[in-house]
Protein backbone atom coordinates (compact mmCIF):
# COMPACT_ATOMS: atom_id res chain seq x y z
CA UNK A 1 0.00 0.00 0.00
CA UNK A 2 2.57 2.36 0.90
CA UNK A 3 4.19 1.83 -2.52
CA UNK A 4 1.26 2.71 -3.97
CA UNK A 5 0.98 6.23 -2.04
CA UNK A 6 4.35 7.21 -2.72
CA UNK A 7 3.96 6.19 -6.23
CA UNK A 8 0.87 8.67 -6.42
CA UNK A 9 2.12 11.26 -4.36
CA UNK A 10 5.06 11.37 -7.02
CA UNK A 11 2.59 12.26 -9.72
CA UNK A 12 0.61 14.64 -8.20
CA UNK A 13 3.76 16.14 -6.95
CA UNK A 14 4.60 16.80 -10.58
CA UNK A 15 1.14 18.14 -11.76
CA UNK A 16 -0.25 21.59 -11.80
CA UNK A 17 -2.10 22.86 -8.64
CA UNK A 18 -5.62 21.66 -8.18
CA UNK A 19 -5.52 18.34 -9.88
CA UNK A 20 -6.02 15.29 -7.68
CA UNK A 21 -7.02 11.30 -7.73
CA UNK A 22 -8.63 8.52 -6.05
CA UNK A 23 -6.97 5.78 -5.15
CA UNK A 24 -8.66 2.45 -3.71
CA UNK A 25 -8.01 1.63 0.04
CA UNK A 26 -6.99 -1.83 0.05
CA UNK A 27 -7.48 -4.53 3.16
CA UNK A 28 -4.66 -6.99 3.58
CA UNK A 29 -4.73 -10.16 5.39
CA UNK A 30 -4.21 -9.94 9.15
CA UNK A 31 -1.24 -13.21 8.90
CA UNK A 32 -0.08 -11.91 6.01
CA UNK A 33 3.58 -12.03 8.02
CA UNK A 34 3.04 -15.65 8.88
CA UNK A 35 1.86 -16.08 5.05
CA UNK A 36 5.20 -14.55 4.02
CA UNK A 37 7.58 -16.44 6.45
CA UNK A 38 5.94 -19.64 4.90
CA UNK A 39 6.23 -18.58 1.24
CA UNK A 40 9.86 -17.51 1.87
CA UNK A 41 10.86 -21.36 3.52
CA UNK A 42 8.73 -22.60 0.22
CA UNK A 43 11.28 -20.86 -2.07
CA UNK A 44 14.35 -21.76 -0.57
CA UNK A 45 13.64 -25.44 -1.54
CA UNK A 46 13.31 -24.55 -5.09
CA UNK A 47 16.14 -23.75 -7.84
CA UNK A 48 16.72 -19.76 -8.10
CA UNK A 49 15.36 -19.37 -11.75
CA UNK A 50 11.95 -21.07 -10.18
CA UNK A 51 11.83 -18.25 -7.15
CA UNK A 52 8.92 -15.80 -6.94
CA UNK A 53 8.31 -13.08 -4.32
CA UNK A 54 5.74 -12.98 -2.10
CA UNK A 55 2.90 -10.83 -2.95
CA UNK A 56 0.14 -10.80 -0.09
CA UNK A 57 -3.56 -10.71 -1.54
CA UNK A 58 -5.39 -7.97 -0.79
CA UNK A 59 -8.92 -6.98 -1.54
CA UNK A 60 -10.48 -3.64 -2.22
CA UNK A 61 -12.16 -2.01 0.96
CA UNK A 62 -15.53 -0.79 0.69
CA UNK A 63 -16.17 2.80 0.29
CA UNK A 64 -12.57 3.94 1.46
CA UNK A 65 -9.97 5.32 -0.36
CA UNK A 66 -7.18 8.06 -0.37
CA UNK A 67 -7.40 11.60 -2.52
CA UNK A 68 -4.21 12.87 -3.12
CA UNK A 69 -4.54 16.24 -3.76
CA UNK A 70 -2.05 19.16 -5.10
CA UNK A 71 -2.58 22.70 -3.32
CA UNK A 72 0.66 24.19 -2.92
CA UNK A 73 2.11 21.29 -1.68
CA UNK A 74 1.17 17.64 -2.59
CA UNK A 75 -1.64 16.80 0.63
CA UNK A 76 -2.75 12.94 0.76
CA UNK A 77 -6.26 12.34 2.66
CA UNK A 78 -7.69 9.32 3.47
CA UNK A 79 -11.72 8.94 3.80
CA UNK A 80 -14.32 6.02 4.50
CA UNK A 81 -16.75 7.81 3.56
CA UNK A 82 -17.15 7.18 -0.26
CA UNK A 83 -20.37 6.82 -2.05
CA UNK A 84 -19.63 3.06 -3.08
CA UNK A 85 -15.77 1.22 -4.08
CA UNK A 86 -13.75 2.45 -6.91
CA UNK A 87 -13.72 -0.42 -9.90
CA UNK A 88 -9.90 0.76 -10.26
CA UNK A 89 -6.87 1.04 -8.21
CA UNK A 90 -6.31 4.51 -9.54
CA UNK A 91 -8.73 7.20 -10.76
CA UNK A 92 -8.14 10.27 -11.71
CA UNK A 93 -9.36 13.41 -10.82
CA UNK A 94 -11.25 13.86 -13.93
CA UNK A 95 -13.28 10.90 -14.15
CA UNK A 96 -16.45 10.82 -13.90
CA UNK A 97 -16.66 8.05 -11.34
CA UNK A 98 -13.18 9.55 -8.99
CA UNK A 99 -16.28 12.83 -8.62
CA UNK A 100 -19.76 10.63 -8.08
CA UNK A 101 -17.61 8.66 -5.27
CA UNK A 102 -16.47 11.56 -3.82
CA UNK A 103 -19.62 13.12 -3.44
CA UNK A 104 -19.15 15.51 -6.08
CA UNK A 105 -17.21 18.36 -6.49
CA UNK A 106 -16.94 22.42 -3.79
CA UNK A 107 -15.37 25.12 -5.25
CA UNK A 108 -12.20 25.66 -2.88
CA UNK A 109 -10.68 29.94 -3.51
CA UNK A 110 -6.98 30.16 -3.03
CA UNK A 111 -4.45 32.73 -3.66
CA UNK A 112 -2.20 31.34 -6.00
CA UNK A 113 0.19 33.87 -6.52
CA UNK A 114 1.03 37.53 -5.57
CA UNK A 115 -2.72 38.69 -5.96
CA UNK A 116 -4.18 40.80 -3.23
CA UNK A 117 -7.72 41.22 -3.94
CA UNK A 118 -9.04 38.20 -6.08
CA UNK A 119 -8.46 34.41 -5.45
CA UNK A 120 -8.08 31.39 -7.70
CA UNK A 121 -11.47 28.79 -7.75
CA UNK A 122 -10.59 25.20 -7.88
CA UNK A 123 -13.06 22.51 -8.23
CA UNK A 124 -12.00 19.82 -5.50
CA UNK A 125 -13.70 16.43 -4.06
CA UNK A 126 -16.53 17.88 -1.30
CA UNK A 127 -14.44 16.15 1.10
CA UNK A 128 -11.67 18.33 1.34
CA UNK A 129 -13.79 21.54 1.67
CA UNK A 130 -16.49 20.18 4.25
Amino acid sequence: MAERLKASKAKIDNAERGSWELLAALDVLSDWEKMQEKHKRAQKKLPAHLQTSYIPSATADSNAGYIGYRDKKTTVFYTNDLTGTPSQDVLPGHSQEAIQLCSGLAPLRRWTGNQIMHRKTFQVPAMIVA
